[in-house]
């Protein structure tokens, strides 16, 4: 689990991941196209190098937050 958050971090950050792990290094290969170089009994997976994906910005919402749907129920006595 620590390896994947480390490697999260490299690619939100685009920095080289070095790991000892074969089979996450050669996921994080393949999903992000990039190369996994083999250093020394370690494996560099270099994120530097990937574009970013750039977001496009919805023209639907105009800006507004959709915070859902809330409701709240009520509790009141009868009154006689």
């Amino acid at each position: 689990m620590n390896d994947v958050l480390i490697l999260a971090s490299a690619i939100e950050y685009q920095k080289p991941f070095l790991t000892k792990d074969n089979l996450l290094s050669r996921f994080a290969a393949e999903t992000y196209h990039v190369q996994a170089i083999q250093q020394e009994g370690n494996i560099l997976v270099d994120f530097s190098k990937i574009e970013p994906i750039e977001r496009r910005k919805s023209l639907e919402s105009k800006g507004y937050i959709n915070r859902g749907w809330s409701f709240a129920i009520r509790n009141r006595k009868a009154v006689s």
